[in-house]
């Protein structure tokens, strides 16, 4: 188990500290940025410290208004899903965590995870020690001394009211300096885009094949990058090498700041329903969204510049890793004559000429 502060900055009155517990995926936390940003601002004597997975460790260097990252894992953890553990191995996890917390004398902790059945975040902020203690409903809640019921449907509103909980001056408004990124990359006549073909789960993946049609289409037309993580990497090389493209068109990128760098100098992104297009919107890249029905789109797009391709089915959202169907129906649906067109269409409204692809040659 890994818990404890990654980094301590120069310490405000630990008596007005706040407590976020936000036991996520990367995008997730992504997510919750504008709402712990908001927060932050509107309390400048006040240091916000968070308890994260170790999935999210690495935002400790691309955040700096957080204090501190206290990091811990429950036994079984698989793609941010809380699994079994011991009852004395979890105890003593859990007790570990609460003697380093209470030493902040947090005067408010709240929990930002939305998913009804989960604890973890509630407890962990009871056992902060924090007089005030804040979250949804669901189980755990008798660990809260505040329930929030939101009246939002997309998660970025639903963190943001129950961020008003605990501070009900808080005002929604257009924030910047999420992360320390900015482009670098000088802008060109000829437009650099980012496709990211990489999802946590197999339901949320567009077919290979249609990927390497996009990128054949644009091939000469536009600059292309390749981008994932270790997990993507067979899958980078298969979709360049299919498209007869250069080696250094797919780029395995290793850290959460080296992704967001190459969001930050791109001109576009095409991405999945995954972190990505949420890591685009913190660094102002405009995305193209390819939205598996696994999820709503209404409730977990990404926020700002984002375009969603998405195919309605009986069954969404299923929540689902994998597809029960034969087909993959609500991705397949979604071709690459629509994805190329919708990319000529945000390109010309960048500014850009029009790829001019022919379209019918690609399905």
């Amino acid at each position: 188990m890994k818990s404890g502060p990654s980094r301590v900055m120069n310490r405000k009155d630990d008596r007005n500290s706040i407590l976020a517990v936000k036991m996520d995926g990367i995008g997730d936390f992504a997510l919750a940025l504008p709402a712990l940003r908001a927060l932050a601002s509107a309390n400048p004597d006040a240091s916000l410290d968070v308890v994260v997975s170790s999935y999210n460790e690495s935002w400790k260097e691309v955040v700096p208004w957080i204090r501190n990252f206290y990091l811990i894992d429950f036994g079984g953890y698989a793609r941010h899903k809380p699994g079994r553990l011991g009852k004395a191995d979890l105890l003593w996890r859990l007790l570990a965590l609460s003697l380093k917390l209470r030493n902040n004398r947090y005067k408010a902790a709240l929990d930002l995870r939305t998913m009804i059945g989960d604890w973890r975040g509630k407890v962990i902020a009871w056992l902060s020690g924090a007089p005030i203690r804040v979250g949804g409903p669901g189980a755990g809640e008798w660990a809260l001394t505040h329930v929030s019921r939101e009246s939002s449907a997309h998660q970025s509103d639903i963190l943001f009211e129950r961020i008003r909980v605990f501070d009900p001056s808080l005002e929604k408004k257009a924030q910047s300096g999420f992360v320390n990124i900015s482009r670098t990359r000088p802008r060109s006549a000829v437009p650099h885009l980012v496709l990211h073909p990489g999802a946590g789960t197999e339901a949320k993946r567009w077919p290979v094949k249609n990927w390497i049609a996009v990128a054949r289409a644009l091939a000469g037309r536009a600059t292309l990058q390749f981008v994932g993580g270790q997990e993507d990497k067979s899958r980078l090389h298969e979709i360049v090498s299919a498209a007869q493209l250069p080696d250094g068109h797919a780029c395995v990128s290793t850290t959460l700041r080296e992704t967001l760098q190459i969001l930050a100098d791109a001109d576009l992104l095409v991405g999945l329903d995954s972190a990505a297009p949420h890591l685009a919107n913190l660094v102002g890249t405009p995305a193209i969204t390819i939205f598996s029905a696994a999820n709503d789109p209404v409730g977990w797009k990404a926020l700002g510049d984002n375009t969603v391709l998405f195919t309605p089915i009986e069954c969404s959202p299923c929540l689902a890793a994998r597809c029960k169907w034969e087909t993959h129906r609500c991705m397949e649906a979604i071709q690459p004559a629509t994805v190329i067109s919708t990319i000529e269409q945000k390109l010309g409204a960048l500014g850009y000429s029009p790829v001019r692809t022919c379209i019918n040659s690609i399905n």
